[in-house]
């Protein structure tokens, strides 16, 4: 729990959990839902719970409140309800995604402790409100009377929620950027990116490169957009130093993706662009700058530089900026938390997804008791986002096919038997690791079964 019940966490969170499987297999984190669930009511942030390889029976979450957040003293709400006094203000609720909306759980109170609780069967992702804050949200009075025309809701995301388009156009011209470059610009984009779908932003990523050109045609090339980290890092993948050298040197025509982001941008989103190149042979199409510049700023597309530089930008990379409200960084490191601040005007704190479903397992095989790596991570046939169903053992029928999916496939423990003699040595590791998820052959499986009802008649 130490990402949760940090030094500056108004809270300290614990859990008691009744299930089947590993309790290694519990992951809790800031949960993706933050950025939707913010509120003034909200104590502390939004805890995401999960947990994977067995079935969840009964959970109980308590959180202890700190000291500085217990009195609500001279409140009205308190004098004039017993059941806001105290701890009592608090409460915990649950965001339930098929609603899109925050609702109470049961909340118990241990006055004498500072803690609440609730318990329920279900993990996902909770938080604890401030009731005095969500009571005047609704336009409820101290006295209980009601305020006229208030426009109740339960913190669900807003139709409006702002919606952000984000391009990051990459110099990859041999010569002008190294890989060991490239995979720093890369890791920061990465950075934002993972940040901005953990809170759950409304954003998009464009993904765009920029070749040395030969003046006779645009020299851009558009990857792809991107919504999930999945899709991203596929598409960065793609992005490599270029094998291809210009007529006429490794000359970079800026203006070619500027242009190309400009003209396709859909300008009811918040368009952002972040152009990374290197000041070695940039140039800009003189009689596209102004045109650009002023079109930018009519759509609203704000556009900035990302470039190394020991000198004060100038021409058309400092006027475009100005013109258009971007901003100019002069390095290749350490920018993700500026490119997030300027798009946001928060401040940057990094976070990370959950992590992906694991692809590698314990195993028994014809060799003995060992641990295997599949190729992918499972996913139903047709489901992988590569577009190939993975065949780890080659022998025609793929992962999807070979396991037991009702038993909880990836999150569980992989036991492969081709072979009966090793049936009563998988029989004891399954009486000490159960669950498992279970590869057998036919002959395997019925030997396994008549050994079961001899052991468990």
């Amino acid at each position: 729990m130490e990402r949760i019940n940090t030094e500056d966490s108004p809270y300290e969170l614990s859990l008691e959990i009744t299930a089947s499987g590993n309790a290694q297999n519990l992951i809790a984190g800031s949960s993706a839902y933050s950025a939707i669930t913010e509120s003034d009511a909200r104590l502390g942030g939004a805890v995401s719970l999960d947990y994977y390889g067995g079935d969840v029976e009964k959970v109980q979450l308590s959180y202890e409140i700190g000291e500085n957040y217990v009195s609500n003293e001279g409140s009205e709400y308190a004098k004039n309800c017993v059941d806001l006094q105290g701890i009592k203000w608090y409460n915990i609720f649950r965001y339930f995604e098929e609603l899109n909306m925050l609702l109470p759980v049961a909340t118990e109170f241990d006055e004498e402790n500072n803690t609440l609780f609730a318990e329920t069967d279900e993990l996902g992702t909770y938080c604890v409100l401030d009731m005095e804050v969500l009571l005047q949200t609704f336009g409820v009075n101290p006295d209980g009377t009601q305020t006229e025309s208030v426009e109740m809701q339960m913190y669900s995301a807003p139709a409006d929620y702002d919606e952000y388009c984000v391009t990051f156009v990459f110099d990859i011209r041999k010569g002008r950027i190294n890989d060991g470059q490239l995979n720093n610009l890369k890791a920061e984009v990465r950075e934002f990116a993972e940040t901005v779908f953990a809170e759950g932003r409304n954003v998009s990523i464009r993904i765009m490169t920029q070749d040395s050109s030969d003046f006779n045609g645009d020299s851009s090339d558009f990857i792809n957009e991107c919504e999930d980290m999945v899709s991203l890092k596929k598409a960065m993948s793609q992005v490599k130093v270029s094998k291809y050298e210009g007529d006429l040197d490794n000359y970079c025509v800026i203006t070619d993706a500027i242009a190309e982001t400009v003209n396709s941008a859909e300008t009811s989103a918040n368009n952002y662009v972040f152009t990374l190149f290197d000041q070695t042979d940039s140039v800009f199409e003189q009689n596209l700058a102004e045109e650009l510049g002023n079109k930018s700023k009519e759509n609203g597309i704000d556009i900035s530089v990302i470039t190394p530089s020991f000198e004060e930008l100038v021409g058309f990379q400092k006027t475009i900026c100005d013109v258009t409200g971007g901003i100019m960084i002069d390095t290749f490191g350490d920018f993700a938390d500026d490119v997030y601040e300027h798009i946001f005007d928060e401040t940057y704190e990094p976070k990370k997804l959950p992590p992906e479903p694991q692809k590698e397992f314990d195993a028994i095989l014809i060799t003995g008791y060992e641990r295997i790596t599949l190729d992918s991570i499972l996913y139903p046939n047709g489901e992988n986002p590569t577009g190939k169903d993975t065949d780890t053992d080659n022998d025609g029928l793929t992962d999807w096919d070979e396991v037991d999916v009702e038993r909880g496939f990836c999150f569980c423990k992989v036991i492969t038997i081709s072979d009966f003699s090793h049936v009563f040595r998988m029989y004891l590791c399954l009486t000490k690791h159960f669950p498992y998820v279970i590869l057998l052959s036919e002959t395997a499986y019925f030997i396994f079964l008549d050994l079961l009802r001899k052991v468990n008649p």
